[in-house]
């Protein structure tokens, strides 16, 4: 029901729009049924006159409320919508302005540059290159974010100076062709004069230099810029690359994969590419059993780096080393054939090799102690410094060198596969005394524990009397071991030889934690994560006297 108040309120409504004037709007009273309308409804009985009378009025009166009401909502609903459409206007105003007043518009073209480069960065790293020529990829999107990245992206000549042409991602169609070589003169127009980073690799054979005419004469125009390439090809496909022979004058580095095919197409012309290279300095080779020394004309004597992967004999790297009288750092990560299998191209023979200026020698070989002895006693290194290898069964093939070449090693690092490592290193750390950094480490997971417990005995308490076994050492690399010491004797020696002890007079001088005079103080040692959890407080207190202690990479 409602009350004459309500009614006389209602009353002072606008009667276009049907907005109640503030001041004026009502209560909102909730509708209740009373017992008489309960009743009445419940029957189908007549109302009383006075009841007709009174309700009849009750319905004229809710129907003019109700009327109000709806234009109430009317008008709502239209300040709703010209609430959201004004929300919308506001926003698209924020965004502008945002943008507007954004630091990148501040940011000069130099930071923008290092910014692009960054997102890059795989695409500028030599040995992760994608496919370059693809208009979806990196670097191309930078130059479609705006006009002002478009122009600094064109500008940097870097970030569209590496090239990976995969011709298996490219169809043998013509339009495929064209459209490959049009974004390829397209990069090699943005890169400009910047040296080049190039990759080719032909999966199949010959497909290089007979189906693809149209993008390989195109890249080759660029061969005066190549700084570094990367050649995975048929031995048939080299002869497409004759012509730029004389015009490699930026080529530093090469990484090489030429497959060969039967047993009589390995005995092919040697290719003269690199012949006149002058800044040629580093040469890789990838898998296969490619004889770089026979297949390519190389000036040997200015090649500084050698790394090698693959299967390969001794007398290859002999060779190698032979005619490189300049080289300084040699990686070897191959398997040694027998010298029997393909022919014997070189022979060992009885003269030494002498290469003073080789201080690296990382070699990772797959080996038996006949090719291994037989590759090591041809050389004598006297510059050598770093060693990497694994330790074969007898240490006699280092020591013989180490000997013979009257070198001082600084660093050593072995891989362990043997269960008698420690004698093996206790007999080659005799010969290196000058010795600074010591890393052994297990080779693989699948290898079982390394006893090394009499070895890191030796190094505390040396059983020659006062001759301190690698007196010079500062660095002990052991995280990578997989080794069930006794950790007593860890602590031991990081106690004996770690930074801040105080050594006291002679006659009080008893104990063995005590550094040895003229005994260099260790001031790094690298151990696996089971250590920090078993001796943190240990480890704490060698921390703190200046021992820098590593237990997790």
């Amino acid at each position: 029901m409602f009350s004459d108040s309500e009614v006389e309120q209602d009353s002072g409504h606008c009667p276009h729009c049907g907005l109640t004037p503030q001041g004026t709007q009502t209560i909102y009273a909730p509708y209740i049924r009373n017992a008489r309308v309960e009743e009445l409804l419940s029957t189908n009985r007549p109302l009383l006159a006075a009841e007709e009378v009174t309700f009849r009025d009750q319905l004229a009166r809710s129907s003019e409320h109700l009327s109000t009401i709806d234009n109430q909502m009317r008008h709502l609903r239209a300040q709703l919508a010209l609430a959201e459409k004004q929300r919308q206007e506001v926003l698209v105003m924020n965004q502008d302005f945002k943008s507007l007043t954004s630091p990148i518009r501040r940011l000069p073209d130099d930071s923008l540059r290092e910014i692009l480069l960054a997102s890059c960065r795989s695409w500028a790293d030599d040995n992760s290159l994608v496919f370059s020529i693809n208009m979806r990829g990196k670097p191309w999107l930078l130059s479609q974010v705006c006009s002002r990245w478009r122009n600094v992206a064109l500008s940097f000549q870097k970030i569209w100076a590496c090239f990976r042409i995969d011709m298996q991602l490219i169809s043998p169609t013509r339009i495929a062709q064209q459209r490959a070589s049009f974004a390829l003169g397209q990069q090699i127009r943005r890169a400009g004069r910047h040296q080049l980073t190039i990759s080719i690799c032909d999966p199949d054979d010959g497909r290089l230099g007979s189906s693809y005419d149209l993008i390989l004469p195109l890249l080759l125009s660029s061969c005066s810029q190549w700084r570094y390439l990367e050649l995975k090809c048929h031995t048939r496909a080299l002869v497409h690359f004759a012509p730029i022979r004389s015009y490699l004058e930026s080529l530093e580095t090469i990484h090489l994969s030429i497959r060969t095919g039967t047993r009589g197409e390995q005995e092919i012309t040697t290719s003269n590419i690199f012949e006149f290279a002058p800044k040629l300095r580093r040469i890789s080779l990838g898998s296969g059993r490619k004889d770089i020394v026979r297949s390519f004309t190389i000036p040997w004597p200015q090649i500084t780096e050698y790394k090698e992967g693959g299967k390969r004999k001794g007398s290859h790297h002999v060779e190698v080393l032979r005619r490189a009288t300049a080289i300084t750092d040699v990686r070897i990560n191959s398997t040694l054939l027998p010298e029997a299998e393909g022919g014997h191209p070189y022979t060992l023979g009885g003269q030494t090799i002498r290469v003073p200026s080789l201080r690296n020698l990382r070699a990772r070989l797959k080996l038996n102690d006949s090719h291994f002895q037989a590759m090591f006693d041809k050389l004598e290194l006297p510059g050598l410094r770093v060693l990497s290898t694994a330790l074969p069964p007898k240490a006699d093939p280092f020591i013989s060198l180490i000997n013979r070449s009257q070198c001082h090693l600084t660093t050593l690092l072995i891989t362990a596969n043997t269960p008698e490592i420690s004698t093996e290193l206790l007999r080659l750390c005799k010969v290196t005394p000058h010795l600074r950094v010591l890393c052994i480490a297990s080779d693989g997971e699948e290898s079982g524990p390394i006893p090394i417990s009499d070895f890191l005995v030796e190094l505390l308490h040396p059983a020659d009397g006062d001759n301190c076994l690698l007196p010079t050492l500062t660095c002990l690399n052991l995280m990578q071991l997989n080794w069930s010491p006794r950790d007593t004797v860890v602590l031991q020696l990081m106690e004996s030889r770690a930074g801040g002890w105080v050594e006291r007079d002679d006659e009080l001088n008893n104990d063995s934690s005590v550094t040895r005079e003229g005994v260099a103080q260790l001031k790094k040692i690298l151990l696996p994560r089971s250590f920090e959890m078993a001796y943190k407080e240990k480890l704490d207190e060698l921390r703190s006297l200046g021992l820098k202690i590593i237990t997790q990479r």
